[in-house]
């Protein structure tokens, strides 16, 4: 397939969404879709060749002409699209064709296009400016400049019918502010420190150039929110400080900007700990925009987290209606179908999540939990085992060993006690889990009397773990939770 060029002005419309193929924007109801540049470029590379067979090769040709990727990367790159197309479109645009390549299927309307034809017919313009006699080349061109400009707005006003519905914030952004905004949540998305330090550069660069804008700010109270609850870097104190004014500088800007009071909310939940002010920001900010993921996310997560699974998971589960391509998102919702014993559905999300993003470490663990009770004890220990490849060896271990015990390798599961036992540091509760599938529950109770639990998370999980059914009406075990939550 031969390279087209990227710096014409070309938008295609399909469905509800418009490509915009210079600035590499995906687009809903005028509302950037958060995606990675490569996505975006396999979905430009197979709507230019709309109705054609478009081999692996040739994507990969086209999105990575400098080599050094599997065919792997194609597949995960489709796979993030259709997630990302069927959360606003009920059709299946891309067809896949085993062992050929990929065709998209759907109609596509070119909006605009500014790229030169193979063979162009001369034609007559259908209209041309008038130009007086007298007036300098340049200020015509200036003029008709102008004049694209706006029938390129005022299209793009033609098609989205919703457009009274848009948040008042990101309709005021550029189409290039947009995309800097869409780059900074996809690498925000991601969770990882190097993902979230990338999307602080795209928010800082919205923030330079609208500063009116709440977007940039909010992305960067989340981004440096992240930093401080997930312990990246050093400056955890700093970083809360700088979440704390950015999200209130977001309110401050636009009071009826959804983001910026998930934002907040966040802020008040994760750095000041005041959950009912959380809360009433999360429902503020979900009143103000119905379809924004991410409060729906950081509310579903807010009450699973207090003992409310079931509205929790309502939450979750609307939020991966919305976002189906955050990894974050899917590994919440696995993690609230597991406390719920919903077990299939928690391998389907946890490995949807793992799709989106194969180093999702806490994606594994669930899906690695989730296997073990529905009693698939190879799958389990192969999801334990490439959450060791990834860094994590004390917690498969303990992992692993439960896995072992439980499955009736006892001896096994024994010896690999005795190694999480020798670690410097190893987690009263894990070593309790182990000891409960080995049928050892005095043991198991004594170990959980060790623990002084003060994360709401980790309090949470032995609430509402499975694991620990066999103590859960132990009086003792009771007596325990009633301390930890005093």
């Amino acid at each position: 397939m031969r390279p087209q060029p990227m710096d014409g002005r070309s938008i295609y419309r399909f469905g509800p969404y418009l490509l915009d193929v210079r600035a590499r924007l995906l687009s809903v109801d005028g509302i950037a879709v958060p995606l990675g540049p490569r996505v975006v470029e396999t979905l430009t590379a197979l709507v230019r060749k709309r109705g054609e067979v478009v081999s692996k090769t040739e994507l990969l040709d086209e999105v990575w002409p400098e080599g050094f990727v599997e065919e792997a990367n194609v597949a995960q790159n489709v796979y993030v699209l259709r997630k990302a197309l069927r959360a606003a479109w009920d059709v299946d645009a891309i067809q896949t064709l085993p062992r050929r390549g990929y065709r998209f299927v759907a109609p596509v309307t070119v909006a605009i296009d500014a790229h030169p034809m193979e063979n162009p017919a001369p034609q007559k313009p259908a209209f041309a400016p008038a130009v007086k006699v007298g007036v300098r080349p340049r200020m015509a061109w200036l003029a008709v400049a102008f004049l694209s400009m706006m029938l390129l707005v005022a299209f793009q006003k033609s098609l989205q019918p919703h457009a009274a519905l848009m948040p008042s914030a990101a309709s005021r952004l550029s189409p290039t502010d947009q995309r800097y905004y869409a780059l900074g949540r996809y690498y925000w998305n991601q969770r990882t420190q190097a993902g979230v330090l990338r999307s602080i550069a795209y928010f800082k660069h919205v923030v330079r150039f609208d500063p009116h804008n709440p977007l940039g700010f909010s992305g960067l109270a989340d981004a440096y929110s992240i930093m401080a609850d997930y312990g990246y870097g050093r400056s955890s104190m700093s970083y809360r400080t700088i979440a704390r004014r950015a999200a209130r500088e977001a309110v401050s800007l636009d009071d009826r900007c959804a983001e910026a009071h998930a934002s907040l909310g966040f802020v008040r939940e994760n750095i000041d700990g005041d959950i009912p002010a959380a809360a009433a920001e999360y429902t503020h900010a979900i009143a103000l925009n119905p379809n924004y993921a991410t409060a729906h996310q950081w509310y579903g997560t807010l009450l699973l987290l207090r003992g409310r699974s079931e509205p929790g998971r309502r939450e979750l589960e609307n939020a991966v209606r919305l976002d189906p391509t955050s990894p974050a998102i899917n590994t919440w919702l696995a993690s609230a179908e597991y406390f719920g014993r919903d077990y299939v559905r928690s391998v389907e999300f946890a490995k949807q999540a793992l799709e989106l993003d194969p180093a999702r470490r806490d994606a594994l663990v669930v899906l690695g939990l989730a296997y073990e009770q529905e009693h698939r004890h190879a799958a389990a220990l192969g999801a334990f085992e490439r959450l060791a490849r990834l860094g994590e060896p004390d917690e498969a271990l303990a992992l692993v060993a439960y896995t072992h015990a439980r499955s009736g390798r006892t001896l096994i599961g024994r010896r690999e006690l005795e190694q999480l036992l020798k670690r410097k540091e190893v987690a009263p509760q894990e070593v309790a889990v182990v000891l409960i599938a080995l049928g050892r529950r005095e043991a198991a109770l004594d170990w959980l009397r060790r623990s002084n639990l003060k994360a709401t998370q980790a309090k949470t999980w032995l609430a509402l773990d499975p694991r620990l059914d066999p103590v859960r009406h132990d009086a003792r075990f009771r007596r325990w939770m009633k301390l930890q939550s005093s």
